[in-house]
């Protein structure tokens, strides 16, 4: 499920469940959506911080994976910002 499916659907949980109007939708989705980036930002960094100590024997091979999860990640907050 992509990142703007997974926030409408929180949005619509919430607003749902606590009986708001649909005018508070917009505040309910950004501050869904900053939970979920500062999510991702976080669990980059603990795999940033595994892939070092796994291929610490293989620095340029954890070098690679590292920037590769920065780029997937530069890429998810892109979408998220996108959308909102």
């Amino acid at each position: 499920m992509s990142q703007e499916k997974l926030v409408d659907k929180a949005t619509q949980e919430i607003i749902k469940k606590l009986n708001c109007d649909s005018s508070s939708k917009q505040e309910i989705s950004d501050i869904i959506a900053n939970v979920v980036m500062e999510t991702i930002k976080e669990t980059n960094s603990t795999l940033k911080e595994a892939v070092n100590i796994c291929c610490s024997a293989d620095r340029d091979l954890a070098h690679k994976i590292s920037d590769e999860l920065a780029l997937k990640e530069n890429l998810l907050i892109t979408r998220l910002k996108s959308m909102y």
